[in-house]
């Protein structure tokens, strides 16, 4: 549990336990809160590498694996399942929840649902199996968690505006669910999400600086395609 193991490094002063504590949480204002208790002895850091560098490392924010066959594309389904399991390392994920973020403002049916989040998490262990990585998911109660793995793996994962690029990657899913893979503007996009222009340009900007889309044309002209 995250409280213990707060309380444990609080109590024998663990920089190292208590930077998993606040890596290992999705909540912002647990963080804050352990940044204003530990400020005094212990700096939070902005990326944690979740297993050891001697091997390969995924790089989750940027889809970059060391020897990779095939590296992940930062917005597409399995990244965006992976980062949705690596935002807790305490508690397991729900298909509920895993359904809402990679399919938002969709209905959610109990066996067509389950079946769509199955057939996902089915595509990861393919992903991970073809690259020699020991990613697996456990599950029970209607839940997954990812198991340990032994050395010789690492995750790292960037904590810095964690949770608003999630909620990019939840936009992007939005429109592409509504252009599909046609090219699409600025406009199109205010309308799809229901935000002013500017607000889904510089949505648009963020996207195309992941390198999730790519861009021609200049001003409302401008024409966005889905990058690979």
């Amino acid at each position: 549990l995250p409280i213990c193991d707060r309380m444990r490094a609080e109590l024998i002063r663990d920089p190292d336990l208590l930077a998993r504590v606040y890596a290992g949480s999705p909540y912002e204002s647990f963080r804050a809160k352990l940044k204003e208790r530990c400020g005094g002895w212990a700096e939070m850091p902005q990326a944690y590498l979740l297993g050891d560098a001697q091997g390969a490392v995924l790089d989750l924010q940027t889809g970059h694996l060391t020897g990779a066959r095939e590296e992940l594309k930062p917005g597409q389904v399995i990244h965006r399942c992976l980062s949705l399991v690596f935002r807790d390392f305490y508690r397991p994920i729900t298909v509920g929840q895993l359904f809402a973020d990679l399919f938002p403002n969709q209905y959610f049916d109990p066996q067509s649902s389950t079946n769509r989040v199955y057939n996902v998490i089915r595509r990861v262990r393919s992903w991970a199996e073809a690259n020699g990585l020991p990613l697996n998911f456990e599950a029970s109660d209607h839940a997954y968690t990812m198991s340990p793995w032994d050395k010789g793996f690492g995750v790292l994962l960037s904590l810095r505006g964690r949770d608003a690029d999630l909620e990019i990657e939840g936009r992007l899913t939005r429109i592409r669910s509504q252009v599909g893979l046609n090219s699409f503007t600025s406009d199109d996009v205010a309308v799809v999400l229901g935000v002013s222009r500017s607000s889904a340009v510089r949505l648009l900007n963020r996207a195309v600086e992941a390198g999730a889309l790519s861009r021609q044309g200049t001003h409302r002209a401008t024409l966005y395609r889905w990058a690979g």
